[in-house]
């Protein structure tokens, strides 16, 4: 599979057509349809900004994802110490048959299915999400500690009820609270930090079962009622201590630096494409929205499918000690699978961020599913039967946490939305919990229990293979310009290029003395890239590969291919290498510019041909040559041109007659360019930057007398630096642009 393939599912570059979502009578309300770097980071290097960015993500890693694993680690212990209290006896004590043993399991699933979208749809208005969550983890420590003094399976029954009740509000109050500081590019990996805490409560619940249950007979309790007692009560002071700690809004993060907030935010809106006011969509027509969707429903299926597989993990201690092991170690054995699991949710969750894929991270670890499901049905071998079952674990939960991170990229905007989304497939993917129970009754080869099992990981693998048709097929209906309805995504959105699933489009971006390694062009690229497109740098050579290394630095792709752009040979076979290797350009960025300074009665004639060559010829041939292949491509927008003149195009310059000339030169062929072809589907325009402090204008710079002289006509009091032009390049990049033709922006 080639790259394009492979990012076809993540990510959509800010060049193609987006749709304004239907939500019947009203629209979304735009607050900013082209976002621009925040003051605070104006001015910034690209060094000097990625470090700052890796700080700030630090940081908020820091204050978020400790807190939140250990709540989930307690979620999941005071949810499924059930199990190893059947193993204490609890039975025996409350006089339970193994069908009300088995209704005391699965009830919890009903409170805890039904209440998930409700308290989604209210954690999606309110102003203290972080508060909302933590004061819902104390009422259900306080729950699973008063289990404890229950006396019959009634008593249980209610608790067990209520607890899955409260417990709702955790996961998918969770998922929409991580999605409310981490972008997508972020999600995968910190969905599978969450998740590793029901894993990590898995592996070492049953540790802690062994020495909780060491207690029995203690002031008259058993071992099994000490476990309800101090598991509640640790969750109880957990829950006061993170309502402290936690952020609450983005905008809000304590302890973070004036910088630190802003590129936080900026990171986070960026992605979207839009600012993220939640206030803009009530919770219940967020769900109205969410429900008018099919890749809700596609992603429910899914996910539905999954956790059928992954149901096993409630009655795990059972099918460990089918095995034929004594207690203490048969909680010892449940612990490896676990731990190993954790180690490949973050391995897998990790590499689909850093390659910005989904499909594959969810069928692969799928595919493994199926295998060990295959084994347990097959024999009774100790040996084999305990490879499958370290397998089951690491690979459904691997899968399941790639898929949430699809369904908050894909299912994103208004939040509203997004949190009712959530909650909604959270919910029913989780009904498999309630009627899964009553498959583990005959041990101990389970059969019918591992043939569900199996059948329903296959189709969890058919259910993500139509997932990504649709999605690339809904984003080829957007690319031609056509309306998506109720599944498509924001009107801001759709300005900034955002899609569901994405796919790749490269950018080429010539270089020389000042294209892609460095001044404008380079930010240029980097500015594409944090827009979502894969970049093509044109260089001399490959002795620079910064900006390389930072455009990979945002999960982009970037190429480099090498020609000397003073070669009218290498210039004319660049396309035909390019789009032969199989690159789709729907964007062209000439920003290769050299300068030679003499005056105009001593100006050599190689000088004079080696600026025109570059300045002017080199990009004509790429214009012409990439401007044929997008002629060719489908759609009503077939691709965007971006020349970059320059302020001597209108004002002539002082010695620099060439460079005057090639760059009059750019702003005549844009204007012929466009007349030819915007009616075909091809947007060509031109950025002329001013005074703009690059090493091209070092001389200009040193000349203290006319720097000063120069800067007094300026404005804004300043010179410009590269960075300045990161907005208006992706704005005439993207469709924001659509009816934007045969420009020259001073800039």
């Amino acid at each position: 599979m080639d790259t394009k393939e492979v990012m076809e599912e993540t990510r959509r570059p800010s060049d193609a057509s987006l749709r304004v979502e239907d939500v019947g009578a009203e629209k979304v309300r735009i607050e900013h349809s082209h976002l621009v770097m925040p003051t605070a980071l104006v001015g910034l290097s690209e060094a000097e900004l990625t470090s700052l960015g890796r700080k700030a993500t630090f940081k908020l890693d820091c204050f978020i994802m400790p807190a939140i694993v250990i709540m989930y680690i307690l979620n999941y212990l005071d949810r499924q110490n059930i199990a190893a209290a059947k193993l204490a006896d609890i039975s025996d004590d409350l006089g339970l048959s193994a069908v009300e043993y088995q209704t005391a399991v699965s009830i919890l699933f009903c409170g805890y299915i039904l209440f998930q979208v409700p308290s989604n749809v209210v954690a999606g208005k309110i102003d203290y999400p972080a508060v909302y969550i933590c004061v819902a983890m104390g009422v259900w420590g306080l729950i699973s500690a008063l289990m404890a003094v229950v006396q019959n399976f009634s008593g249980l029954l209610a608790c067990r009820f209520f607890l899955g009740v409260i417990e709702a509000a955790f996961f998918p109050g969770a998922l929409y609270f991580l999605s409310l500081f981490y972008n997508r590019r972020q999600f995968a990996f910190r969905t599978a930090i969450l998740y590793s805490g029901s894993q990590l409560g898995n592996a070492f619940g049953g540790l802690f079962a062994i020495a909780i249950l060491n207690l029995d007979g203690h002031s008259g309790l058993e071992g099994w009622r000490w476990l309800f007692l101090i598991e509640g009560v640790a969750t109880i002071g957990m829950a006061i201590l993170f309502a402290f700690i936690l952020p609450n809004s983005i905008r809000k993060l304590r302890g973070f630096s004036q910088q630190e907030r802003e590129w936080v935010l900026w990171n986070f809106e960026s992605d979207l494409g839009q600012q993220d006011n939640s206030k803009e969509v009530s919770g219940w027509r967020g769900l109205l929205l969410a429900l008018q969707d099919w890749k809700m429903w596609s992603f429910m299926a899914l996910l539905t499918s999954i956790y059928v597989s992954a149901a096993v993990t409630n009655f795990f201690p059972s099918v460990v000690g089918g095995l034929g092991y004594s207690r203490n170690k048969t909680y010892g054995l449940t612990a490896p699978p676990y731990m190993l699991c954790v180690i490949c949710m973050l391995i897998n969750g990790f590499h689909s961020d850093k390659t910005q894929e989904r499909y594959l991270h969810i069928v692969c670890p799928l595919a493994i599913t199926l295998i060990a499901n295959i084994i347990s049905v097959s024999t009774l071998n100790l040996a084999a039967r305990y490879v499958a079952i370290m397998l089951m674990p690491a690979s459904f939960y691997s899968a399941a946490i790639v898929v949430l991170s699809w369904i908050t990229g894909s299912l994103n905007q208004p939040s509203a939305k997004r949190a009712a989304a959530i909650a909604t497939i959270n919910a029913v993917a989780n009904t498999p919990n309630i009627w899964t129970s009553y498959l583990y009754r005959s041990p101990p080869r389970y059969l019918v229990a591992f043939i569900i099992n199996l059948v329903f990981a296959a189709v969890a693998i058919v259910a993500a293979t139509i997932i990504r048709f649709y999605l690339r097929r809904e984003n080829a209906k957007m690319d031609r310009g056509e309306d998506v309805g109720k599944s498509g995504p924001t009107e801001a959105q759709r300005n900034a290029g955002f899609r569901s699933g994405a796919t790749v489009h490269e950018l080429g971006i010539p270089d020389e003395e000042a294209g892609a390694t460095r001044g404008i062009g380079a930010v240029m690229a980097i500015a594409l890239a944090e827009a979502g497109a894969d970049i093509i740098l044109i260089q001399r050579d490959t002795s620079n590969t910064t900006t390389e290394r930072a455009i990979e630095a945002l999960s982009r792709k970037a190429t480099i291919y090498t020609a000397d752009l003073a070669s009218q040979s290498d210039v004319s076979s660049l396309a035909n290498k390019i789009l032969g290797d199989g690159h789709d350009v729907s964007i062209l960025v000439t920003s290769a510019g050299i300068q030679r300074r003499h005056p105009s009665h001593e100006f050599p004639l190689d000088d004079w041909n080696e600026v025109l060559q570059v300045n002017l010829t080199t990009v004509f041939t790429l214009c012409r040559d990439f401007g044929a292949y997008m002629l060719q491509r489908s759609g009503p927008h077939r691709g965007s041109i971006i020349n970059i003149a320059s302020l001597v195009s209108f004002s002539g310059g002082l010695t620099v007659p060439a460079y005057a000339s090639a760059k009059g030169g750019i702003a005549q062929l844009t204007k012929a360019l466009s007349n030819e072809w915007s009616g075909q589907g091809i947007n060509v325009n031109a950025i002329a930057p001013g005074y703009i402090a690059t090493d091209m204008n070092e001389a200009l710079i040193a000349n203290e007398t006319r720097a000063r002289q120069i800067l007094e006509r300026i404005p804004m009091g300043r010179w410009g630096t590269p960075d300045d032009f990161k907005g208006p390049v992706v704005f005439l990049a993207s469709r924001a642009s659509a009816y934007v033709t045969g420009e020259v922006f001073v800039v």
